[in-house]
C-alpha cells in the first residue's frame, strides 16, 4: 500500500491500541510517525479481515528484539515499508517479505560492489551476464528475495550471502531451498517486491494473492475482504 500523506483519521486509529498511539506519537520525525502509523492500520486491517475480528481486539506478543507476533499464533505474518510504500504478508509457517525501490542509474557501481560482497557465486555471474540496463532491476530483486528469506527463517548477512541463493534465472514465482518465492517489478513506479515463505500442504501462501489497498475520491485507504486465490 502506498502510505497516505497525512494522519490517520479519528476512525483509523481506533484500531490501534494505546500503546501503538504512544508510539506513533514519540516519533520525532513525520516520516517516521506516519510510517509506523500506518503499517500498523495496514496490519491490522489485514488480519482482522483475515481472521473475521475486529482490528482493535488483536493482541501482539514481542520477541527478544521487538518482533511483533500475533497472540495464538493463528497466523503468522511479516511487514516491510520502502520510500512511502507498506507491504505485508500472511502465512501460516514462517513467512518473510521485502519492498525496495529500484536504484538509480548513477548507483550502478555502488550495485555492483554490494554484489560482489554480498551475493553468491551464481547470482554474481547472472548479474554479470546482463545488459547494463537490466541489472538494476536484477539487483533488486535477488536483493529483496535474500532478504524476505532471511527475514522468514532468522538468519542474517552474517552468513555468507544471507545463506540464501536467489533461484535462477529469475522468474515471478519459483522454489528454492525448501520454500516457495515470488518476486514481481513494479515497472511503472520503480520497485521491487518480493515474497518467501515455507512450503507447505497450502501450496505458496495461506492467502496467494495481491491485494492493495486503494485510496478512494477522499483519500481513504480501503482494505478488499481477503479471499484464497492465484496470483
Amino acid at each position: 500500500m502506498r502510505i497516505p500523506d497525512r494522519d490517520l483519521s479519528l476512525e483509523e486509529l481506533g484500531s490501534l491500541n494505546e500503546e501503538e498511539g504512544r508510539r506513533a506519537r514519540s516519533f520525532g520525525s513525520e516520516k517516521r510517525r506516519l510510517e509506523f502509523s500506518w503499517a500498523r492500520w495496514f496490519l491490522r486491517s489485514l488480519l482482522a479481515s483475515a481472521l473475521d475480528r475486529r482490528p482493535k481486539d488483536l493482541v501482539f506478543r514481542y520477541g527478544p528484539q521487538g518482533k511483533p507476533d500475533l497472540e495464538g499464533g493463528e497466523l503468522r505474518f511479516n511487514l516491510s515499508h520502502t520510500e512511502g510504500w507498506i507491504a505485508c504478508s500472511l502465512a501460516r509457517s514462517p513467512v518473510g517479505i521485502d519492498v525496495e525501490m529500484i536504484p538509480s542509474p548513477q548507483d550502478l557501481e555502488r550495485v555492483r560492489l554490494i554484489a560482489r560482497r554480498h551475493f553468491s557465486g551464481p547470482e554474481r555471474e547472472y548479474l554479470e551476464g546482463l545488459h547494463p540496463s537490466q541489472i538494476l532491476a536484477a539487483f533488486t530483486r535477488i536483493f529483496t528475495l535474500k532478504e524476505a528469506h532471511m527475514k522468514a527463517s532468522g538468519v542474517g548477512w552474517s552468513l555468507p550471502g544471507g545463506g540464501f541463493s536467489a533461484p535462477l534465472p529469475l522468474r515471478e514465482l519459483s522454489r528454492a531451498a525448501g520454500r516457495e518465492c515470488l518476486s514481481r517489478v513494479f515497472e511503472e513506479e520503480g520497485w521491487v517486491l518480493a515474497h518467501v515463505a515455507e512450503e507447505g500442504p497450502e501450496e505458496l501462501l495461506y492467502y496467494w494473492r495481491y491485494w492493495e489497498a486503494l485510496l478512494g475520491d477522499a483519500g481513504v485507504p480501503r482494505i478488499p475482504t481477503l479471499q484464497r486465490g492465484g496470483v
